[in-house]
């Protein structure tokens, strides 16, 4: 089993990683198109969740592409962060986070 690294740019909400229920979030963990925000949830250590809207993210072998992050592209839909609070109602505060996520 090899371990793959993937950068994210994401605006949301740092949550309780023992919030998540991964059956109840698959879609959103998974990024399918039903999903009703992204999440990126650390299932080998369980040290954060974030909840809201990936900017821009990395793929696994290419790294992040140079790319203009605009205003809009910060704009959080307000159906995105309603969806967000009423699964997570302590994710108040919403932030932009950048970091790298192994999977």
């Amino acid at each position: 089993m090899g371990v793959y690294r993937t950068d994210y740019l994401m605006w949301g909400a740092k949550i309780d990683p023992k919030e998540v229920d991964y059956d109840a979030f698959e879609a959103e963990i998974d990024g399918d198109p039903e999903r009703r925000f992204d999440m990126v949830y650390d299932v080998m250590s369980g040290q954060y969740a974030i909840v809201g809207k990936i900017i821009a993210r990395s793929e696994q072998h290419e790294g992040l592409v140079f790319r203009e992050i605009t205003e809009s592209d910060l704009a959080l839909r307000p159906d995105v962060v309603d969806r967000v609070e009423a699964s997570f109602p302590k994710a108040k505060d919403f932030a932009l986070y950048l970091f790298s996520h192994y999977h």
